[in-house]
């Protein structure tokens, strides 16, 4: 353990992990992850042709091939465990994923599954251009179930108590009556719909135009996207007090105040360099256990972050009170606006988290022998976190 004073501070440097960590699945590494899910204790990744399971949250993984083409969602009832192939259509296990049967029968030729979920005995899939069915029988049976259902291309369902909603291409629908009529609720919806969450009587929609809140079951919808920088949204999940959303090209976002604001927590997050040189954090899809984030992406495999680090990370433009000097740098780094017991963190340019400092006043300390480059500045205290950019040059 190295050990600097400057300024009559006492800083600790230890080397610890990144925040974000790369899953143990080493033939998952490059892999599109489609979906993600959870189920008691298990994890399930779907990619093209198979899954990816865990059962030690994500410590390790096992790898099964289906043919389902993509595995673009699972749904759960009882020990039923149901996929959906966007080639294959639907596909049922009885015994946690280890065997896979098709189950198509009243499905169309072919069927492009896109979506599915459970309701007690009920089973809701979506067709992709054949819209809504049905299946009370463990999915040996499937009914159409879409009158009212005028955009067919369903992308999306979720389900709080008696209402149902189906997000398509063309907006959001609702059933109230188990699917036998269905009504567009797209009022201040703007675009398809990617992701839908439900938390108490708030419905969120996740859109190629960011996110959109619902307080009236959909009746009337309200853009919120304060802090939200890239707003093509692929997924949206909730845990407790706590919305994410899984960007196309600008990571996972966070809001803690039921999405009146967001604020970025791609520290250490993997990012690709395409074909016009642009870099991009591209993300799937997104599910919790209760204890950790699983963020599956498009090209970096599977990632995942314990959810007690992320307890409101605030971009420093939002805290002026907070400052970081001078910027850039070749030396010294001063923290001015500290006044409680508070972790320094620098990440370097690939997400490794090199350097920690503890500190419960203003500071300053020497990073002379960090390598030249882009650093991403972190301070965390038990109110939450803090986070910039700081150049470390000559």
């Amino acid at each position: 353990m190295k050990k600097v004073f400057v300024l009559s501070a006492l800083l600790y440097f230890t080397q610890v992990n990144a925040q974000w960590q790369q899953a143990d699945c080493p033939f998952a590494s490059k892999d599109r992850i489609e979906c993600m899910a959870t189920n008691g204790s298990t994890i399930f990744a779907g990619r093209y042709m198979g899954i990816f399971m865990s059962n030690d949250n994500g410590d390790t993984w096992s790898s099964k091939d289906m043919n389902a083409g993509y595995v673009v969602g699972f749904a759960f009832k009882g020990s039923s465990i149901f996929a959906a192939g966007n080639i294959g259509g639907v596909l049922l296990s009885n015994d946690n994923g280890s065997t896979w049967t098709t189950i198509n029968k009243g499905l169309p030729f072919n069927p492009q599954v896109n979506a599915i979920a459970t309701d007690g005995t009920n089973i809701f899939a979506g067709v992709w251009n054949e819209g809504m069915y049905l299946s009370t029988d463990n999915g040996n049976n499937w009914t159409a179930i879409s009158n009212g259902l005028t955009n067919q291309y369903v992308k999306s369902i979720a389900i709080s108590g008696n209402n149902i909603f189906a997000g398509t291409l063309g907006g959001l629908y609702l059933s109230n009556n188990n699917g036998s009529s269905w009504a567009a609720v797209n009022t201040g919806l703007t675009s398809c719909i990617n992701s839908i969450a439900i938390k108490d009587s708030n419905i969120f929609a996740a859109t190629s135009e960011g996110v959109f809140l619902s307080t009236n079951n959909g009746g009337n919808w309200a853009p919120i996207n304060t802090g939200l920088t890239n707003k093509n949204v692929n997924s949206l999940t909730i845990n407790g007090s706590k919305i994410f959303a899984g960007t196309y090209s600008g990571g996972i976002f966070l809001s803690r105040d039921n999405g009146s604001s967001w604020t970025a927590v791609n520290e250490s997050f993997p990012s690709t360099v395409n074909f016009t040189v642009k870099t991009y954090r591209g993300v799937e899809y997104l599910a919790t256990n209760g204890t950790t984030l699983f963020a599956g992406t498009m090209d970096k495999g599977i990632w995942k972050r314990s959810l007690s680090e992320m307890t409101g990370i605030v971009d420093l433009k939002k805290k002026p009170s907070l400052s970081i000097y001078p910027n850039p740098t070749s030396n010294l780094l001063s923290v001015k606006g500290i006044f409680r017991n508070t972790t320094i963190k620098l990440y370097n340019a690939v997400g490794q988290l090199a350097y920690e400092a503890y500190a419960d006043n203003d500071i300053t300390f020497d990073i002379s022998n960090l390598a030249l480059g882009f650093y991403t500045f972190v301070a965390e205290d038990s109110n939450g976190s803090i986070c910039n950019k700081v150049i470390v040059g000559k």
